[in-house]
């Protein structure tokens, strides 16, 4: 099986997604996230090995669309796991803010509590 990272773009579209989904949170404000994460995402691609004596080869699989575009065949993905986060926001003054917070995170990374941070943001 072939295998390929995602791209740092679709992590940076994931959190800022959920950047949007914490600043509509009452008294949360703007908002900056980053997560940290153990490795990358990886695809997993089918393959076809052929044997000729001793050596091998290996070639991706693909399919074809009704437009005869050809795609690779997906056999399996693994997500990154989450390490920590930080979250910097104009509301971290409000215990009960930093607290949502934090329980917002819990949810969507599966981070305990002792892995996130919610940090006041400086005044513009």
């Amino acid at each position: 099986m072939h295998r390929r990272r995602r791209s740092r773009r679709s992590r940076q579209t994931i959190c800022g997604r959920r950047s949007r989904l914490l600043s509509s949170m009452e008294g949360v404000g703007r908002v900056e996230l980053l997560l940290t994460t153990t490795g990358s995402d990886e695809v997993f691609y089918q393959t076809d090995v052929r044997r000729s004596g001793e050596t091998s080869e290996e070639t991706t699989v693909f399919s074809a669309n009704q437009s005869a575009q050809k795609t690779p065949v997906v056999t399996k993905t693994k997500k990154a796991s989450y390490a920590g986060a930080v979250v910097v926001c104009d509301g971290a003054d409000s215990a009960v803010v930093r607290l949502r917070i934090v329980q917002a995170v819990s949810a969507l990374t599966g981070l305990g509590s002792d892995k996130i941070s919610v940090i006041k943001m400086k005044q513009s």
